[in-house]
């Protein structure tokens, strides 16, 4: 009746951990052992940012980062470090196989005009027309896996920009992934 989640015909109750930085700040053992862990615990499912959460790190080092760099020394949306979204994706195919629904955040705040963390010094504003190709990307990329997706990260709908970007994001996700469930993280 569209009220809760099912999973192969069966009601399924969705017990996720927010483990937003995992793949910009976990090694792929330390991974296994989380989702080792968090099984033992009940876990059902984990929440993850595609792309590292700037704005609630003092540490701003990162074992993996999603965007070659460029010649400001800040990272370059244009150009995706493809062997971080790779190592992405076995992350999730580890999560999966040891029976995780995985949810990922498609844009975090930080990466989009118009709202409270896009003014902090440590925000990356992707470009508009870098949208399309950065969902297309991943969508194709984590599509086996079948994840579920928060379209944004920790914003309110408020802003002109900010709801521009997450549309754009939503459209490109559901045309190279219509079945995908998506939903906002607000």
């Amino acid at each position: 009746d569209g009220t809760y989640f099912t999973q192969q015909g069966k009601p399924y109750f969705y017990l996720a951990d927010t483990v937003w930085f995992a793949f910009s700040c976990m090694h792929e053992a330390e991974w296994e052992a989380y989702l080792d862990y968090r099984k033992v615990q009940n876990f059902n499912a984990v929440q993850i940012s595609i792309l590292p959460v700037l704005h609630d790190r003092t540490d701003q080092s990162l074992v993996s980062e999603p965007f070659l760099t460029g010649a400001d020394g800040r990272w370059d949306t244009t150009r995706l470090n493809k062997p971080y979204f790779e190592r992405a994706a076995r992350m999730v195919k580890t999560a999966v196989e040891k029976g995780f629904t995985v949810c990922l955040t498609l844009l975090w705040g930080n990466y989009v005009p118009g709202n409270w963390m896009s003014e902090l010094p440590t925000s990356i504003l992707m470009p508009e027309d870098q949208i399309v190709p950065y969902v297309s990307y991943v969508s194709e990329l984590f599509k086996p896996y079948r994840p579920l997706y928060f379209v944004s990260g920790d914003v309110n709908l408020d802003h002109p920009d900010t709801t521009r970007y997450y549309k754009l994001a939503l459209n490109c996700l559901k045309e190279h992934d219509p079945e995908a469930l998506a939903s906002m993280h607000i």
